[in-house]
């Protein structure tokens, strides 16, 4: 209220009671690579495996170490910060209307619909995201004369199941519409998994290609804009040569082509992952996993990201040929020593890899530690506080492993300690436990330790956090 000139009783309130809220300390982040599906270079939230695999595919030979990092940590925490990176090859699968017919498109790159907003797609329809997935989608239409039952020529599809062939099925059969209006086409998206030929239909929707045009919801609904907006798997383009005059008669289906998962990626592409979550300072995170991200792009892990972000601690794991069928930590100590792992109190380095089970795929595999690890730190805050240690047989218990390996014996544990690498062991009656819990600082202080550097960036961060509301205020005694 502004001042008063004339006698008034003004009613004023200041609060100046500043509290210390709570802090996250829990959350997982990781660049994870060669995934099957999803948004490239954008941070998407997973709170589940079922959630990870519903929206990136499931494990294969080429991606499982990241895959299972991922997985691996939503067994302990449940709220990982994903970016998926894929090598410049990979492609979108497209479709295409060539002479007023169908047919697989060449594909395109759209990583995710931020870049998709600056660019022009291509061709008639592409996939939401970068993959040969996308070449298992098909599209079937119906314009509004060969939607309704009582056309001379209703549109119809069919369906595999388990490689058969059903009958021919109508389109109108799978909308709760009786007609569509003139401007309008009813769309089906088919997606075939390809493992026991069997289709189907994922998405279904009625747009207008009329631009502007809205819906009962009040939802511009454009052929376009909608399936930009709605739609899980497709990017449309309406104003595409031959679009309007296309028929969508009778077996006149889109089959999406071109898709490809390009070259695998390397630590170029983890970089660049990378670089969007040191960029993204709004977004929380606590917990850096690299998966199977090659060396130098852990070590950039280390010192790029948590070394300038602060709040948070990125977690390493050896090269596999370092650890499997080794008897002693020469390997892994040598290749530590080599690749330059920086010292840091804001990395940590575990010493051995687990044999797991991939449900998915029915056979075992061997994973990098460094998800559990996270995960461990992460069951730490909730079961105690983020300065409590999280090895030992209290609160390192480390989950899904069906053998290490490496068995190692007191005096590999010993030389592993020396050399910043914490141990992991298996104790009879007690299972697989984390058995160290240095950070990678040389010097040797009280930052050696992960507890004592997450003690610190939980200070850091709520004394950061309460800061800012004392900008541009007059300083009093206590500032």
């Amino acid at each position: 209220m502004a001042f008063s000139v004339s006698p008034a009783v003004l009613v004023n309130e200041i609060d100046n009671t500043n509290t210390i809220g709570a802090i996250s300390t829990s959350i997982g982040a990781l660049v994870a690579g060669n995934l099957q599906w999803g948004s490239c270079g954008t941070i998407e939230q997973v709170v589940s495996e079922d959630d990870l695999k519903d929206r990136f595919g499931a494990p294969n030979d080429i991606n499982y170490k990241d895959w299972f990092t991922a997985s691996n940590f939503l067994q302990y925490s449940k709220n990982l910060q994903l970016v998926r990176v894929v090598e410049d090859t990979a492609r979108n699968a497209t479709a295409t209307i060539t002479s007023g017919a169908p047919g697989p498109g060449q594909g395109q790159l759209i990583k995710n619909a931020s870049e998709y907003s600056t660019l022009v797609l291509t061709e008639f329809f592409a996939a939401k995201y970068p993959s040969s997935l996308g070449n298992s989608l098909r599209v079937v239409g119906a314009i509004p004369d060969d939607f309704q039952s009582s056309a001379s020529t209703p549109k119809t599809f069919t369906l595999q199941t388990d490689g058969a062939t059903s009958a021919p099925i109508l389109v109108n059969s799978l909308f709760d519409e009786s007609s569509i209006a003139a401007d309008e086409l009813a769309l089906l998206v088919i997606f075939n998994d390809g493992l026991v030929d069997t289709d189907t239909v994922v998405e279904r929707m009625i747009v207008s290609t009329t631009p502007g045009a809205k819906n009962g919801a009040g939802q511009i609904y454009y052929f376009d804009n909608y399936l930009e907006q709605y739609s899980d798997w497709l990017y449309g383009n309406y104003s595409f040569p031959d679009a309007e005059i296309f028929t969508w008669g009778i077996g006149e289906d889109f089959q999406l082509g071109g898709g490809q998962n390009g070259a695998v990626a390397e630590g170029a592409e983890y970089i660049l992952g990378l670089d969007v979550i040191a960029a993204a300072t709004e977004v929380d995170i606590s917990l850096l996993m690299t998966g199977g991200a090659p060396l130098v792009a852990s070590n950039y892990a280390i010192d790029n990201v948590a070394g300038v972000r602060k709040d948070c601690m990125a977690f390493v794991s050896p090269a596999q040929e370092d650890v499997i069928n080794e008897k002693s930590a020469a390997m892994m100590i040598q290749a530590k020593d080599d690749g330059l792992v920086p010292s840091s109190s804001y990395g940590s380095m575990d010493g051995n890899y687990k044999y797991m089970y991939d449900k998915y795929a029915d056979i075992y595999r061997w994973v990098p530690f460094n998800g559990d690890i996270a995960g461990l730190c992460a069951l730490t805050d909730n079961t105690n506080d983020p300065w409590f240690s999280p090895a030992g047989f209290n609160r390192g218990r480390i989950r899904g492993t069906v053998k290490l390996a490496m068995q190692p014996s007191k005096a590999v544990r010993d030389e592993m300690y020396k050399n910043n690498i914490n141990p992991i062991a298996s104790f009879p009656g007690d299972g697989v436990v984390l058995f160290g819990d240095k950070t990678l600082q040389a010097k040797s202080s009280a930052f050696q330790f992960i507890n004592v550097r997450r003690l610190f960036i939980v200070l850091e961060k709520s004394i950061s956090t309460a800061a800012k509301y004392q900008l541009f205020e007059f300083n009093d005694a206590q500032t």
